[in-house]
C-alpha cells in the first residue's frame, strides 16, 4: 500500500487541472528549431518500437527508451506509457525481456531458404499498422497542396540561386524519372560505376523524380490497403478459380519504393536540400501553408482524449519551428516517411550489429491513472488569488466566465513515458534517495541494472517529439539537483496535453516550479480571451459586424 504524500498529491492535482484546461484553450508554443540531442541508436530503437495504430492499440502505445552501449553488449530500458482509462493503484513494474530462441524465419512464418529482401518484405506486412501511410499523407494538414504535386509542377525562375553541379552514383530509383527526361542528364562511367550529373539545367527533372517516388508510394499503399479490405470482405477466390490478391508482390513493391525514397533523402541529401532551398519552390509551400492551429481542441462532444491525441503525432511533428524555412519543413516531412527504413539501415551497420548480438532489454510497465481534477469553483479561486497585473482589473465573475468552460469534467491524460523515465534516471542517479512512491517499484533490481549505462550521460529516445511539460521537466530536474549532465530529449512540438507528473524521482519542489510556469501560461491565455471579448463587445456597441 502506498504511503500518502499530501503536498505532492495536491501539487499533482493542480498540474493535472492546469494542463487539461490549457489543452482545451488551444495553448501551444512554436517549437524551437534545435537538432536532436539524442543518439541515433536510441532514436532508432524508439522508432521501431512505436509502430501501431488504432486497430492494434498495444503496439501503438507510446514508449521511451534509454540505455547505453558497453564493451560486452547493449543494455536498454523501455518504458511503456500507461493508457488505462480507469483508476487503479499506482505501481512501476520491471520486466526482463528475453530474446526469442526461435529462428528468424520461424518468427515471421517464412521458409528458411528465402533471401534477406524477402524477410524484410515479410516484416513490412506490418505496414498497414505502421505510421507510413499516415505520415505520407500528413502533408495535407500542413499545406493546401500535396508535396508531390508541388514538386511535379515546379518550374525554376530567375530569382532562384545558382545550383552547384554534382556527380552522384546512378540512383537506384532511376526508373522514377519521367520518360525521356534522363536523356538530358549527363552521365559518365567511373571505376565505381555509372554516375549522373545534377545541375542547374536538370534541377526540375530531379524534383519531378522525387514527386514520382512519393506519388508511386501512395498509390501502392492505397492498392495494398484496398486489397486487404477487399480480401477481408470478399473471399470469393477461396471457392473459385480467381487468383488470390498478390499481397507479397505489393509489399515488396512498397518496400522498394520506400527504400528508394530513403536513399534520395539520405544519400542524395545535398541535392535534395539544394532543391528545397530554391526561393520559387519555397514560395509555393509558403503561399499554400494552412492557417490552422496544431492539434486544436474541439467541442466537448467530439473531444479526443489526450492519450489518443498524443499517439497520433503526425500533425504536431510538422508544426512550424522557429527560424525554419518551408524547405526545412518539407525535408522533415520526408524524413518522417522513411524513419522506419532509416532505423533498420542504421542498426544493421557493423558498429551496432556486433554489440546488438548481446542485447538485454528491461521493460517498465506503469500502472495507475488519476482521473480527478479540481472543481471549477476551487480552480477559479486558486487562479484569482494568483492572477498577475495582466488581468488584475478583471472581476472574479469575468474570470469564471472565461475559465469555467475550459475546465474538463475529468482528466483524460496520463503519466508520459518519457516523464516516467526521467524520474527513474533521476532516482537511480541519486543512489536511490528517498522518493515519493519509490516503495511502489516492483522488481527494482531489473530496472537498476538496465538503466545504469545511461546514468553517465542521460538521454531518452522517443518515436516523436515531446510535449511542453516533458521538455520543461528535462530542464528543471538537473537545475534542481545541480547536475552537470542535462537529460537529452529529441525536441518538443510545444503542445500541452493533459499531463500527470511522474511519481518516482521528481521532488515536489521541482513540480512547483513547473506549476508556476503553467500558471503564467494560463494567465496569458485568460488575458487574451478577455481582450477578445472586449474587442467583440466594442464592435457590437459601435454597430460594426
Amino acid at each position: 500500500m502506498s504511503t500518502d504524500f499530501p503536498e505532492f498529491n495536491k501539487t499533482a492535482l493542480r498540474i493535472r487541472t492546469l494542463t487539461a484546461t490549457l489543452r482545451r484553450m488551444h495553448n501551444t508554443e512554436r517549437p524551437p528549431s534545435s537538432p536532436s540531442e539524442v543518439s541515433s541508436f536510441l532514436r532508432h530503437m524508439a522508432t521501431l518500437l512505436t509502430c501501431g495504430s488504432d486497430t492494434d492499440p498495444p503496439t501503438k502505445q507510446v514508449v521511451a527508451v534509454t540505455g547505453g552501449i558497453e564493451e560486452t553488449g547493449v543494455k536498454t530500458l523501455v518504458v511503456v506509457q500507461n493508457e488505462s482509462p480507469g483508476p487503479e493503484a499506482f505501481s512501476l513494474q520491471g520486466h526482463d525481456i528475453a530474446k526469442s530462441d526461435e529462428p528468424f524465419d520461424e518468427i515471421i512464418s517464412g521458409p528458411s531458404s528465402v533471401p534477406l529482401e524477402k524477410h524484410i518484405s515479410d516484416l513490412l506486412g506490418l505496414l498497414p499498422r505502421c505510421k507510413l501511410y499516415s505520415r505520407l499523407t500528413s502533408d495535407t494538414r500542413r499545406w493546401s497542396i500535396r508535396v508531390h504535386e508541388a514538386l511535379e509542377a515546379w518550374v525554376p525562375d530567375e530569382g532562384d540561386s545558382s545550383l552547384k553541379t554534382l556527380w552522384v552514383k546512378k540512383p537506384r530509383w532511376a526508373g522514377h524519372f519521367y520518360d525521356h527526361s534522363t536523356e538530358v542528364i549527363e552521365k559518365r562511367s567511373t571505376d565505381k560505376g555509372e554516375e549522373w550529373q545534377f545541375s542547374q539545367a536538370t534541377a526540375a527533372i530531379w524534383a519531378q523524380a522525387l514527386a514520382g517516388l512519393l506519388a508511386s508510394l501512395e498509390r501502392k499503399i492505397k492498392q495494398y490497403r484496398g486489397s486487404c479490405d477487399t480480401d477481408k470482405k470478399h473471399t470469393s477466390w477461396l471457392s473459385t478459380n480467381q487468383p488470390k490478391p498478390d499481397f507479397e508482390t505489393t509489399l515488396r513493391s512498397i518496400n522498394d519504393v520506400t527504400y528508394s525514397l530513403y536513399t534520395f533523402v539520405y544519400r542524395n541529401s545535398k541535392i535534395l536540400k539544394m532543391l528545397l532551398a530554391q526561393k520559387s519552390l519555397q514560395k509555393v509551400f509558403r503561399t499554400q501553408r494552412k492557417r490552422v492551429r496544431v492539434n486544436s481542441a474541439r467541442d466537448g462532444s467530439s473531444w479526443a482524449s489526450d492519450v489518443t491525441a498524443e499517439r497520433d503525432d503526425e500533425e504536431p511533428e510538422l508544426a512550424h519551428e522557429m527560424r525554419e524555412t518551408e524547405g526545412d519543413c518539407v525535408y522533415r516531412y520526408l524524413q518522417l516517411i522513411v524513419a522506419w527504413h532509416a532505423a533498420i539501415e542504421s542498426l544493421l551497420q557493423p558498429r551496432y550489429r556486433n554489440v546488438l548480438s548481446n542485447i538485454s532489454v528491461g521493460m517498465v510497465e506503469v500502472a495507475g491513472s488519476e482521473p480527478e481534477l479540481m472543481q471549477a469553483d476551487e480552480f477559479v479561486a486558486e487562479y484569482y488569488a494568483r492572477r498577475s497585473f495582466l488581468v488584475f482589473n478583471a472581476t472574479k465573475v469575468e474570470v469564471r466566465e472565461v475559465l469555467e468552460p475550459a475546465i474538463p469534467k475529468k482528466f483524460s491524460g496520463t503519466i508520459h513515458a518519457e516523464a516516467t523515465l526521467m524520474g527513474l534516471l533521476t532516482y537511480f542517479s541519486r543512489q536511490g534517495d528517498a522518493s515519493y512512491y519509490a516503495g511502489d517499484i516492483l522488481n527494482i533490481n531489473i530496472l537498476k541494472e538496465s538503466i545504469e549505462p545511461a546514468l553517465v550521460k542521460p538521454a531518452i529516445g522517443v518515436g516523436k517529439k515531446c510535449c511542453w511539460c516533458c521538455y520543461r521537466l528535462a530542464t528543471l530536474l538537473p537545475q534542481h539537483y545541480g547536475d552537470e549532465n542535462p537529460i537529452s530529449l529529441p525536441g518538443t512540438h510545444g503542445i500541452l496535453y493533459g499531463w500527470c507528473p511522474p511519481r518516482v524521482g521528481v521532488e515536489v519542489e521541482v513540480l512547483k516550479r513547473l506549476e508556476s510556469k503553467l500558471w503564467v501560461k494560463l494567465d496569458r491565455a485568460i488575458h487574451l480571451r478577455l481582450l477578445r471579448r472586449e474587442a467583440a463587445h466594442s464592435r457590437q456597441s459601435s454597430g460594426i459586424f
